[in-house]
């Protein structure tokens, strides 16, 4: 048994290709993808097992082979699994009934040293290796065949989701899955050696960048749904730490070709090459950082713009999960009321069901009560599930002034003056739903109206920013203003400073304005007024 240069190469490929497909197994051992990513990697790391064990052990070295070409045999069937799930193409189902029973003659053939490899061995200065056979030929052209419908179902999605694809991280996946394969597929060239062309296998090298493609597509894109945090120093520690592997392979190649071929045996070389390497040591590093900091922490603007909208979508859904929260506890205080009052009449109700004044009080109340319980599930099924938008060409001005016609007498009762300024009259059209817009409006000027308790003013304003591409609605009162502690969370569900209030009017209209793709603002100032400054698309 001799180690040589040219057996470390495919044992290393080897290691990296079953820690790589052990390590996406464990992530999600239910998902059929990943198992047959799984199984790919770890044909091709049998397959590189064998060749450089075969390298190491001549004596062995039948067996060994054997055990490699096991794994190129069966690798086109882990292949076409993956392209099936990948792809979602049933079809294919049928075609692997038949990879699947070339694999067992196949493999009937190699172990029984028949038709796979002649018993001519080629013999060359890296090492020995088989004689393609009859099967191993067929082997071959099913493996180039396989690529080439890859390629084929490749071109189909991608035409299929050309400009359909969700998100840029979407794009991103498909894109170094293709990427990772097309290299992947250059490792075949391990096939020319058995037909007698002097070439040193050196198909790792392709599968090392298809398993650093996939790597990285899963950190940075969360391919096949892994999601990986990693810290920068871990990312700067392992390039260094193969890169120093690579240049001490160097060195120790330089030394064999040095001794072999020139006979120079001196210790100077060696030394010379260690220095150069200690003073390149730093700059090497610097420049490591640089690569890391580009490639996979800062990236393209695309990149960031989809790493925003990921990070995004967490605080709304972590958002959401505390408004439940919230809801739940608002939801049974707001109820639990009622129902006491309602209890407590049906307790009475068999004692003085004769008693006319208590049946008209319990109806009056018991009704009223019910009547309260309505409207807040129903406020909350507007907040909680809100009912999906009807955007059509929507008049604002007209929309405020239908609004507050509908409250005319209300604010005569309470003298309060209505001033309006309508300045964005050329652009006051917009596409919007109008009753969703009408139950904002309405819901703010209910507030400004309980807000001015001895008469005032309700200014309702409109203006066109100087950007002209959204449309401002200001509603502004001179009631009794809004504390500064609670002006944070005058938007939050149940959040309410009136004794009869739900604290949900605000938190639809803040859900409201949102679908619009708006925003809505409060100023205020206790016993001075407040103030919503909405912005919706023009």
């Amino acid at each position: 048994m001799k180690i040589t240069i040219y057996a470390i190469f495919p044992l290393i490929s080897a290691l990296l290709g079953y820690s790589l497909g052990l390590f996406v197994y464990f992530k999600n051992k239910r998902a059929k993808i990943n198992r047959c990513f799984l199984c790919q990697c770890f044909c091709i790391s049998t397959w590189y097992l064998g060749l450089g064990m075969s390298l190491i052990n001549d004596t062995q070295w039948n067996n060994f082979i054997k055990l490699g070409l096991t794994g190129v045999i069966l690798a086109p069937i882990a292949y076409v699994h993956f392209l099936v799930f990948y792809f979602e193409i049933k079809i294919l189902n049928k075609v692997l009934k038949l990879y699947y029973i070339f694999a067992f003659i196949s493999l009937i053939s190699l172990y029984t040293n028949k038709f796979f490899f002649l018993s001519q061995i080629f013999r060359y200065n890296w090492g020995k290796y088989p004689n393609a056979g009859i099967f191993e030929t067929l082997n071959l052209l099913i493996t180039l065949l396989t690529i080439s419908y890859m390629y084929a179902f490749f071109f189909i999605k991608y035409k299929t989701y050309k400009g359909k694809l969700s998100t840029t991280s979407e794009y991103n996946r498909f894109k170094y899955i293709l990427l990772s394969f097309t290299i992947f597929a250059f490792s075949a060239i391990d096939y020319l050696p058995a037909y007698g062309i002097d070439i040193y296998p050196f198909g790792f090298i392709f599968f090392d960048i298809f398993a650093f493609l996939i790597s990285y597509a899963m950190i940075k894109h969360h391919l096949l749904d892994i999601n990986i945090v990693v810290r920068k120093g871990v990312i700067y520690s392992i390039l260094v730490t193969i890169i120093t592997l690579i240049y001490f392979i160097i060195v120790y190649i330089s030394e064999i070709i040095f001794r072999g071929f020139i006979g120079y045996k001196s210790i100077v070389l060696t030394l010379t090459s260690i220095v150069l390497f200690i003073l390149l040591f730093q700059p090497l590093k610097n420049k490591i950082q640089s690569f890391v900091d580009k490639y996979f922490f800062k990236g393209s603007q695309e990149m960031l713009a989809d790493e925003n909208e990921r990070l995004m979508e967490e605080i709304r859904r972590s958002d959401r999960l505390k408004a439940v929260a919230t809801l739940a506890a608002g939801m049974a205080h707001e109820i639990k009321n009622p129902l006491t009052s309602i209890k407590t009449f049906t307790e009475y109700l068999d004692e003085k069901h004769e008693d006319s004044n208590f049946r008209e009080k319990f109806k009056r109340i018991v009704g009223s009560e019910v009547d309260k319980i309505n409207t807040i599930v129903s406020q909350l099924l507007d907040f909680a599930k809100p009912k999906l938008l009807s955007l059509q060409r929507t008049d604002v001005h007209k929309l405020l002034d239908e609004t507050l016609s509908l409250l005319s007498n209300e604010l005569i009762k309470k003298r309060i003056d209505v001033v309006k300024d309508y300045g964005a009259k050329e652009a006051s059209i917009i596409e919007a739903d109008p009753n969703r817009l009408k139950q904002v409006f309405l819901n703010l000027f209910l507030n400004a109206m309980d807000a001015i308790k001895d008469g005032g003013k309700l200014i309702v304003r409109t203006k066109l920013p100087s950007e002209r591409q959204t449309l401002e609605i200001i509603i502004e009162d001179t009631g009794c203003g809004i504390n500064h502690k609670d002006l944070p969370h005058i938007f939050d569900p149940f959040y309410s400073t009136k004794e009869s209030g739900t604290g949900l009017g605000l938190s639809i209209v803040h859900g409201i304005i949102k679908e619009h793709g708006g925003n809505i603002i409060c100023e205020s100032e206790s016993g001075k007024g407040t103030k919503f400054i909405i912005t919706l698309p023009s």
